[in-house]
């Protein structure tokens, strides 16, 4: 027995000997972070490359891939000057007459060129191992479906802002060199000179950056060249923040203290605290363990201070950004901000991990991160390859139409999946042009049809963005890339003038087929989109809009391999009319299910309760 427990006491200490450390390993830090590094930055540059389509064309990201390629020049949003480090790329590609695929891949991918360029600087130059793995951590830690949010400007404040933590750990602020002094201060004002121009917000974070790097080296409040270092470099976010012109879209998302009054007071009625409730445990977990691992340490190391410093500045980040987004607006706008939360978390746990542990166990923590992270973000790439695959069936619909500008009603739209409409115009004008160089297509979706009857059927009219709809025309487009003929605007989804015009076309007239692309598995996610087929028989319009009557549209019913019936819905509406003799794609979605096989049964419905008997079916494996 005494044995046993020597034996015991061995391992144990031996185990302890093994994972904790008693000094920094500079030497193995170095190996450690330029592994990780590399190898993350080459995994990013391969996934920003092959899903250029998903990153660039969705939301914001056509707009300002538009502007840039009609202007032929830098597009600067909302004074954001500091964004033209990721345009140099794209546009060196435009002026070289690069194809728009090039140059929308270029695009993607230079927003991790200016994070791995930091990442030189970090572990060459500035040699701060540290910061190398908190880059990493904070790259991919809280991104989810924002990755794709490619062009978003607070995104960009990243790595500039673990940089400025590296320079107040480098040897230049400990230096008596007046040079290096000088050049201390000079680097850090440069750096809040690039971040103030790219999002205000940023000064949260930096302040954040700036006291965790004091609360590790108090020797930093006694050196009068780190005070006037900060002085130049807060000037500018003062200087921004006073000059915001009253009406301007930067004034109205100014964080006032009524709105937080209001996020305090009011945080259940507020859309963006809904949505994160929702979404945020459920998609950030990674994010969640990693910060409770952190706790964890600080409470077994009893740092206290440091413990409440980072969760009240999570806690304080957090209404910040729900007051920031406190009207109702889409849900990539909500969780955009979520990315910043990986800074807040990698920063202080890359330092503690190495205080507490050898290099060997803060490289296996900081790898599996690293590695579930960039799994959740790719399997965040379905929904937006759903949108593009949406975009290739609207527009194999239309190819026929003598028409290349077409309207779609807000209702024959999957929401989940397109999230919001406003840019509609230019997503499927790029993608369409990729798709089809010598001519390319445009759609809108509209609430009311209405709003636009003064303009819709004019030949040039070019509704890009709704928030400006007379902002651009067909006729004076860059041809190059986008050769959109001036044509009026079809209507997709028209409601019907005869009130009975579906309740004319027999069930035998319809056929439903699964489109061919369908595989035999579908990869485990909150949804999917099945691509169906349907043809029109008859002699009369199949109208994708009616009244409830004689409304027909899709539903499903849901087995299970062993044929037991586990859901059935049937609530779909075709996503455009399917003209006399003639087939269209569609889609349906079907919701989320758990891990494994099950058999889908597809019918066209009417009137929103009566099946018509013309189902097929569809086994396959959730995986």
């Amino acid at each position: 027995m005494i044995f046993i427990e020597l034996m015991m006491s061995k391992f144990f200490q031996s185990f302890l000997t093994g994972v904790f450390s008693k000094e920094i390993n500079e030497k193995g830090l170095r190996v450690a972070s330029g592994i990780l590094g590399y190898a993350f930055f080459t995994a990013f540059f391969v996934i920003t490359w092959v899903y250029y389509k998903e990153r660039m064309i969705p939301f914001d990201g056509a707009f300002q891939c538009f502007k840039l390629i009609d202007a032929q020049w830098f597009n600067i949003e909302a004074g954001r000057f500091g964004v033209i480090v990721t345009q140099i790329l794209p546009l060196l590609a435009l002026k070289v007459g690069a194809s728009l695929e090039n140059i929308l891949r270029l695009y993607s991918i230079s927003f991790v060129a200016v994070q791995f360029i930091v990442f030189l600087i970090l572990y060459y130059k500035l040699q701060d191992y540290r910061a190398v793995l908190a880059l990493l951590l904070a790259l991919c830690l809280a991104y989810r479906y924002q990755f794709y949010y490619s062009v978003s400007e607070i995104h960009q404040t990243i790595a500039p802002l673990v940089l400025v933590f590296a320079l107040l750990n480098a040897p230049l602020v400990s230096s008596l060199s007046i040079k290096d002094r000088r050049t201390f201060v000079a680097l850090f004002i440069v750096v809040c000179l690039w971040l103030s121009n790219i999002h205000i917000l940023s000064l949260v974070l930096l302040t954040f950056i700036v006291v965790y790097a004091v609360m590790n080296k108090k020797e930093l409040l006694s050196l009068p060249y780190f005070w006037v270092s900060l002085v130049g470099g807060y000037s500018f976010y003062a200087y921004k923040i006073l000059t915001v012109e009253e009406g301007s879209y930067q004034a109205s998302k100014m964080i006032s203290a009524d709105k937080i009054k209001t996020t305090i007071t009011n945080l259940s009625d507020i859309p963006a605290f809904q949505f994160f409730k929702e979404e945020f445990f459920r998609s950030y977990y990674i994010l969640v363990f990693a910060a409770l691992l952190l706790s964890a340490i600080y409470i077994y190391r009893k740092n206290w201070l440091p413990f409440f410093y980072v969760l009240l500045s999570c806690i304080g980040f957090f209404i910040l950004i729900i007051s920031y987004n406190i009207v109702h607006d889409s849900p990539i706008v909500y969780q955009n901000y979520y990315a910043c939360f990986g800074l807040l978390i990698a920063v202080p746990l890359v330092i503690e991990l190495v205080k507490l542990f050898k290099v060997k166990i803060v490289f296996a923590v900081v790898a599996l991160l690293l590695l579930f992270s960039t799994i959740k973000i790719i399997k965040c790439s379905l929904m937006y390859e759903m949108r593009m695959e949406y975009f290739s069936r609207i527009e194999q619909n239309v190819k026929d139409m003598p028409e290349r500008k077409f309207m779609i009603h807000s209702s024959n739209v999957d929401w989940n999946m397109i999230w919001t409409e406003w840019d509609m115009g230019f997503e499927t004008l790029m993608h369409s042009a990729i798709a089809s160089p010598d001519s390319a297509i445009s759609f809108t979706i509209a609430n009311n049809y209405s709003d636009y009857d003064s303009m819709m059927y004019k030949p040039n009219t070019l509704i890009g963005v709704l928030f400006s709809p007379y902002w651009f025309t067909s006729d004076n487009l860059p041809q190059r890339y986008f050769p959109l003929q001036n044509t009026p605007y079809r209507i997709l989804n028209k409601i019907p003038a005869d009130s009975n015009a579906n309740g004319k076309i027999k069930a035998t007239e319809l056929e439903l087929d699964f489109a061919a692309s369908n595989a035999s598995g579908l990869p485990y996610f909150s949804y999917h989109i099945i691509p169906l087929i349907i043809r029109n028989k008859s002699n009369d319009t199949l109208y994708s809009r009616s009244n409830d009557a004689d409304y027909i549209g899709l539903g499903y019913r849901l087995y299970d391999d062993q044929n037991k019936l586990l859901d059935t819905r049937n609530t779909y509406p075709l996503e455009m009319d399917v003209y006399p003799r003639a087939a269209r794609f569609t889609g349906l979605e079907l919701k989320h299910v758990k891990r494994g096989k099950y058999v889908l049964e597809v019918d066209f419905i009417y009137g929103h309760e009566k099946w018509l008997n013309r189902s097929k079916r569809y086994a396959f494996e959730v995986y």
